[in-house]
């Protein structure tokens, strides 16, 4: 066999002696920008410069918001969102739970708060962290039912309590945390048909979903890490400005007057 140099894949990413070299390279650049007088020396880029460029010149390797997969994830949690909705709303209209003013409003809830809206914030939920799609349901959730008490009167519960009474708001605080869960258990319930029609999902493919999810999560850090980049940028400009405004007296000369007229 012959000796041939090894190529890279092409794909997302460096290998990681390039990355390596290019940290030490990143860091003496910087050692050296400290070093120098605090007069003399040029903008202090901190933190080092290779986390900077390590965010410009990896890109995430993950699949377009629109393909195929995803849409038909999010079409399934939508029909998922609006079979929840008429189990839930059925069973309240049974046990007398709450009351619509008009039937055709709780059509309109079932289609749009239990399947657009709940249903996209399922899919969101396979995507990012379960914490962030429970906090948006949760709050969509608290609007809607003081808007409600408030103002639209869609639906009233049948006990004839005070809607500013303590307890109603706590009621509403319970619903608002029941909101919460409702795209939580959609994309649970998502994810168990789509295992049972499509079989078990082979290694690789389980593997390539982690390194997608960790490559997105990445892109994520990376975008955070550049704002807090251009903070500290700003922060030690000021402090150099600082430092100098303090120097200045320090050093014992005297402003020159200006000639009187």
């Amino acid at each position: 066999m012959l000796d041939t140099p090894y190529q890279p894949a092409s794909g997302c990413g460096k290998s990681q002696a390039s990355l390596g070299a290019q940290a030490t390279s990143a860091e003496v650049a910087v050692a050296d920008e400290t070093s120098a007088v605090p007069g003399e020396q040029a903008d202090f880029l901190y933190p080092p410069a290779h986390l900077s460029s390590f965010g410009t010149t990896i890109r995430p390797c993950t699949r377009p918001a629109d393909s195929p997969d995803t849409s038909r994830m999010l079409w399934r949690c939508v029909v998922l969102g609006i079979a929840l909705g008429a189990l839930v709303e059925g069973g309240a209209w049974l046990f007398r739970l709450w009351e619509f003013r008009r039937p055709a409003l709780r059509l309109v809830v079932i289609l749009v708060m239990y399947g657009a809206i709940m249903g996209a914030l399922a899919a969101y939920t396979q995507r990012a962290r379960w914490l962030q799609g429970f906090s948006i349901a949760a709050l969509i959730g608290l609007a809607a039912e003081l808007w409600n008490l408030q103002f639209g009167h869609w639906w009233r519960f049948p006990d004839g309590r005070d809607d500013r009474s303590p307890a109603r708001a706590a009621m509403v605080a319970v619903l608002a945390l029941l909101w919460g869960i409702v795209p939580l258990a959609i994309a649970e319930g998502e994810q168990i048909l789509r295992q049972k029609w499509m079989g078990p999902v082979p290694p690789l493919v389980r593997l390539q979903q982690r390194e997608d999810a960790l490559k997105q999560r990445r892109a994520l850090l990376l975008e955070r890490l550049e704002d807090v980049d251009l903070r500290l940028r700003d922060i030690e400009r000021r402090r150099r400005r600082l430092m100098r405004s303090h120097s200045r007296p320090e050093s014992g000369q005297e402003p020159m007057e200006e000639p009187k007229p």
